[in-house]
């Protein structure tokens, strides 16, 4: 009985949400929220390799403009 009422959250300090969420990785969940949210995808450090000259001038020149 212990482990069912821990596993739905029941007797810790965490949600139910926060124990289900907490199950996936971080990038995960950044990636599922940029998807649900429709945010313009950012391109991450394994993008680089891939992106035409283009693609990195406009990163470029954005990361430049946050300054």
């Amino acid at each position: 009985m212990q482990y069912i009422s821990e596993s739905m959250g029941h007797s810790t300090q965490k949600t139910v949400t926060q124990l289900y969420l907490s199950s996936y990785p971080l990038n995960k969940q950044f990636e599922y929220n940029r998807r649900l949210l429709r945010l313009e995808d950012e391109p991450t450090i394994d993008y680089i390799p891939n992106m035409t000259k283009e693609q990195m001038q406009a990163l470029l020149i954005k990361m430049m403009s946050n300054k």
